[in-house]
């Protein structure tokens, strides 16, 4: 994947569109640690990601977790905050 901009270091002009995007992130513990992940781009952060058309936010955090860390959610208590 290429980088096409670093927000943070303001290479963008003021004009520039903006996105939104849903996304849902999972606090997971394991063995009592928790679980973060690195992305491409260097950051570390918890797993999850944005929600796909036509799923609810569980379907996407399970999604997500299963792409991101190839484990399964076999138990789940949530909470959203918006």
């Amino acid at each position: 994947m290429e980088r096409i901009l670093i927000m943070d270091e303001k290479n963008y002009t003021l004009d520039l569109d903006e996105i939104y995007r849903v996304a849902v992130r999972g606090i997971i513990f394991i063995d009592g640690k928790l679980l973060m992940i690195e992305d491409v781009f260097g950051e570390v952060k918890l797993p999850g990601g944005g929600i796909d058309y036509g799923e609810n936010d569980y379907e996407a955090l399970v999604r997500e977790v299963k792409e991101e860390t190839a484990l399964d959610v076999i138990e789940c208590k949530y909470l959203f905050f918006k």
